[in-house]
């Protein structure tokens, strides 16, 4: 178990946002904290990606298409028979 220092005024958010998300824990709220941050910068980072596919005017079918060889080339490498 772990402990940390937050001002007053954190505080009172804190415990304000976790019982709208009708969380039991402080624990169980900092989870769902996480989980939403990491979908935050999985969404930024799938848009940048598709926006680089854009700027490049190919489909992420084509893209995958023009990689085959790649992949298979590296799979060979990493799981050879």
């Amino acid at each position: 178990m772990k402990s940390i220092v937050i001002s007053e005024e954190t505080h009172r958010k804190f415990i304000e946002e976790k019982m709208q998300e009708r969380a039991k824990t402080a624990d169980e709220l900092l989870g769902k904290m996480i989980i939403e941050r990491r979908k935050q910068r999985l969404h930024a980072a799938s848009k940048m990606f598709r926006e680089a596919l854009d700027k490049k005017g190919i489909t992420l079918a084509e893209l995958l298409r023009r990689s085959r060889k790649i992949r298979e080339e590296i799979a060979d490498e990493w799981y050879p028979d």
